[in-house]
Parts: C-alpha cells; sequence; structure tokens
C-alpha cells in the first residue's frame, strides 16, 4: 500500500515538474515572440539565408556572435531560432540559435529560389551555373 502511494506521489511530482518546464517554454517563446524554423543554409552577397520550402529568410546573427554561421555549407539542414519575422520577399528574422541537422548538399536549394533571388541582387549571376 505504501509502495503505491509513493510511485502516486512520484508520477505527481514527474507530471508537475514537466507541465512547469513546458509552461517555462511556452511563456519564453510567447513573450519573446521567438519561432523555430527547420530549412536549407545559403549564404548571399548580404548575408546568411534560410530556405525553408520555396521561402528564403534572411537572418541577422545577434551583434555578440556574428560567427555563428562560421563553418556552415551551402545546403545544409539547420534548426532556427529566431526572433519576428518581416513578411518581406526576403523575409527577414534575427537569427538567435543553430543547430545542424544534416549534411550539406547544394542540390537542397530550389533552383526557383536561386534564379528570384539573383533577379533580386541577393545572390551574383554566377549562381545560375552551380548545378
Amino acid at each position: 500500500m505504501k509502495i503505491r502511494i509513493r510511485m502516486k506521489n512520484r508520477m505527481v511530482a514527474v507530471g508537475l515538474v514537466i507541465a512547469a518546464v513546458l509552461a517555462l517554454i511556452y511563456t519564453v517563446f510567447f513573450f519573446n515572440k521567438l519561432g523555430i524554423s527547420v530549412g536549407y543554409y545559403l549564404n548571399t552577397l548580404d548575408g546568411p539565408m534560410l530556405i525553408e520550402d520555396y521561402s528564403p529568410m534572411s537572418m541577422v546573427p545577434p551583434a555578440q556572435n556574428t560567427g555563428m554561421f562560421v563553418g556552415i555549407e551551402r545546403g545544409q539542414k539547420l534548426l532556427v531560432v529566431h526572433g519576428a519575422v518581416d513578411r518581406s520577399y526576403p523575409a527577414r528574422t534575427d537569427a538567435y540559435f543553430i543547430i545542424k541537422l544534416g549534411s550539406a548538399s547544394p542540390d537542397n536549394i530550389p533552383r526557383e529560389v536561386i534564379i528570384s533571388l539573383v533577379g533580386l541582387g541577393w545572390l551574383d549571376e554566377a549562381e545560375l551555373l552551380i548545378e
């Protein structure tokens, strides 16, 4: 009988801890207007971009971490924690944290996005020759 009560108390305690952690995460993301996006990395003439499906998003690293994109290759899959997204084309956001999720391949960037970004001056015309 005592064992069941102890197990029940432990389960309630674990449930409360999990609920508190989830509430904290929600609060941080909601009140700081943070978002999470997964896409592929592309370095442009004006800095790093995340290509999510066919939507490019220019990423601005924090002033204290300007080297956060060093060593990341074109087409590498990333998870990015970012601020509010300016819905211009291409979109723009502040990037706070990145996690590499996969290996790099230039084929991960849709050709249509490359053509569009060349037309807007974000990429050099030589990018059209890269297959």
